[in-house]
Formats: structure tokens, sequence, C-alpha cells
């Protein structure tokens, strides 16, 4: 069997999509996700760093907002940086698909819609 990578999470945006363009000019947006289980005292909530490339980023940027909810489908990237004497490690989402599963606020629906 091939090793396989794959992420799929459901959740909403915790700020609005970041644009930037790449020096070849590719378009990448990055925000954060936020995933919650259980209830009550006992729901945890966890974050998530996600990068979309490409077409789906501009449109990513266009139309998701912060609190929007949506479904990310992709691959789980490390990296680490070395700031002096110490070591961060990050761990980011590359997207490689992205559904928006609630309407846009400015649309004349609430984030929950």
């Amino acid at each position: 069997m091939s090793d396989v990578n794959k992420v799929i999470l459901v959740g909403r945006l915790g700020n609005d999509p970041e644009l930037k363009k790449t020096e070849q000019g590719t378009a990448v947006v990055h925000f954060q996700m936020a995933t919650s289980q259980g209830h009550g005292e006992r729901r945890e909530t966890q974050w998530h760093h996600v990068t979309v490339f490409g077409p789906q980023a501009e449109r990513c940027a266009q139309y998701l907002e912060k609190g929007r909810l949506c479904c990310v489908e992709g691959r789980v990237a490390y990296r680490k940086r070395e700031q002096g004497e110490s070591t961060r490690y990050y761990t980011n989402i590359i997207a490689s698909s992205v559904a928006f599963l609630s309407h846009r606020r400015g649309a004349g629906q609430s984030a929950a819609a």
C-alpha cells in the first residue's frame, strides 16, 4: 500500500484570509480555522493553520471571511524554523480544495447560515 497524507476539516475561520502573491505571481492565502468536539465543559477546540494556492486561493480571499463555515481537504506539512538558539516547529494544512459551507454575511446571511 502507498503512503497517505490526507486531512479533511470542517470548521469556522478564525480570521479573514490573507492574500499574497509569490515572486512568480501565484496567489497564496493563509487563514486559521477552528474545529471543535465535545459539549459543555468538555468542549475542546483545535486551531489549524491553512494555506491555499492558485485560483482556489483567490476565490478564498474573495468569498471567505472570519466566522464562515468551510470544509478544507488537503495534506499536513511540517516545518521548522531556527531563531537564535531556539527551534520552533509549525504544522500547516496545505489545502487541495476548499468548500464554502455557509453564506457570506454581506449577502444578507449570518455567519451561522
